[in-house]
């Protein structure tokens, strides 16, 4: 197979103009040959080559099966190779992704995409090689003119970033129009089964790398993870496993959590884990500080599962009232929800506390226009009234109402509660900023509970 057959001649266009750009950039720039040098020994790490070894004994894997259920052909070495190479950036960005299924998700998605179908049948053909080397050079250099313009930044040049898109869009539009010539003129060119083969080969190696990318992903971010746990564990291998363990049957895959107690060990006065009495207290006083306790009369501050649901008629519904492992002062437990009330001004409702109680309350209204949104304003007015309503069963005071439609700051301190209105003018961009704050003036940033299992 000679490299016609092997690159179609878009591909060998391309491949001409970055050997040329790569050539020319080296004899003006000894730096760069430098930092491709720099690159290519950085890709043979040992890390790095773990990776890659693993990735193409997997790619050697799935190609024999499919080779055995006559599936594969030598015809498909070049997608094959291209799928290998896609692969290695699967399992690397999957690892630099906390959330594993919503990546997973989006990068099967684009597989069943009109995006794809399109992509796919305009590099199915292409012209001849003179055409395609010079439609190849139009592309990158107003490619490059447009970057050039947008770093610029100037509004003086989008005549010319107007000229640009619309030569690309005609040079898009001549590529599609062929293959679609061809796709009526002949399309037994196009619906064979070796070019179903093709299009369906990259969903195939996509699917069968997920259990690589989930074992890297996994492997990648609990190595992390056990990294911050060096200083507090000891040297003894066993407890260590243990504590592992211990850890990945705790939290499985819930990153967050494992971080979260990973922090929490951090913030422990024993900080060395050196036994399983030690190990197992540490995991027991966590569990103890994320399981919320029912509220009770006594407690300082307000009901979380009344809090939460304070605006529930504004569709404002604090769900996550959770450990956070950071406190201002008023507890661990943090929850919020916000909400878009109008093309681009917000309503944030916010809640901190203890284990037990609430202890500080915030509204914030947003209001990112230049003049004041008066439908958003009296829809934050109302839920400040609400909020109040709720805690002190009556009514606003209407002054506090008045300060707030006048930006003006006001304080109310009634009972064991202070409540803040501040109200301002954000400088320069003329954006209006209103905040709703209410503390409990005698708080506690642990609540009695926290406090027992803490000082044991």
């Amino acid at each position: 197979m000679n490299i016609e057959n092997f690159l179609t001649n878009r591909e060998l266009a391309v491949l001409v103009y970055v050997i040329f750009i790569l050539s020319f950039c080296c004899y003006k720039n000894n730096e760069l040959i430098k930092s491709l040098w720099q690159l290519i020994k950085g890709l043979f790490s040992p890390r790095l080559l773990i990776w890659i070894f693993d990735a193409l004994l997997y790619t050697f894997i799935i190609t024999a099966i499919l080779f055995k259920f006559q599936y594969w052909e030598f015809s498909l070495l070049k997608d094959t190779i291209i799928a290998f190479i896609a692969g290695i950036g699967l399992i690397f960005k999957s690892i630099s992704n906390d959330d594993f299924i919503t990546y997973l998700k989006k990068q099967i998605i684009t597989f069943f995409s009109v995006t794809y179908l399109l992509d796919f049948l305009i590099n199915s053909n292409t012209f001849n090689l003179s055409i395609e080397l010079i439609l190849s050079g139009i592309i990158i250099v107003f490619v490059g003119m447009k970057a050039v313009i947008d770093i610029s930044n100037n509004n003086y040049n989008k005549k010319i970033v107007k000229f640009v898109d619309n030569v690309l869009s005609i040079i898009v539009l001549i590529i599609f129009v062929n293959s679609l010539k061809i796709l009526f003129i002949s399309p037994k060119d196009l619906f064979n089964w070796l070019v179903i083969k093709e299009l369906l080969l990259p969903l195939i190696y996509t699917f069968a790398f997920i259990p690589l990318m989930f074992v890297s992903w996994v492997s990648s971010h609990y190595e992390t993870a056990f990294l911050r746990l060096k200083n507090v564990l000891n040297n003894k291998p066993l407890i260590n496993l243990y504590f592992k363990i211990k850890v990945f049957i705790t939290f499985k895959l819930n990153l967050k959590a494992i971080n979260d107690f990973i922090d929490f060990c951090w913030k422990n006065d024993n900080k060395v884990f050196n036994n399983l009495v030690s190990i197992n207290k540490i995991f027991y006083n966590y569990k103890l500080r994320t399981t919320k306790i029912n509220f009770d009369n006594d407690t300082i501050g307000l009901n979380p599962q009344e809090v939460m649901n304070y605006l529930a008629e504004f569709n404002l519904v604090c769900k996550d009232y959770k450990y956070t492992n950071y406190s201002d002062g008023y507890g661990y437990y943090y929850g919020s929800v916000q909400q878009k009330i109008s093309k681009c001004n917000y309503l944030l409702f916010s809640i901190s506390g203890n284990q037990q109680a609430v202890q500080k309350i915030y509204l914030d209204f947003s209001n990112n226009e230049s003049y004041v949104n008066k439908d958003d304003l009296n829809l934050y007015i109302k839920c400040v009234e609400k909020i109040y309503n709720e805690i002190f069963k009556k009514s606003l005071p209407h002054k506090v109402i008045t300060a707030i439609k006048k930006i003006k700051n006001y304080e109310i301190k009634y009972n064991k509660y202070k409540l803040l209105f501040e109200n301002s003018i954000i400088p320069n961009i003329n954006h209006y900023w209103y905040r709703f704050t209410l503390t409990c003036t005698n708080h506690a940033e642990l609540s009695d509970f926290e406090l027992l299992y803490q000082n044991e």
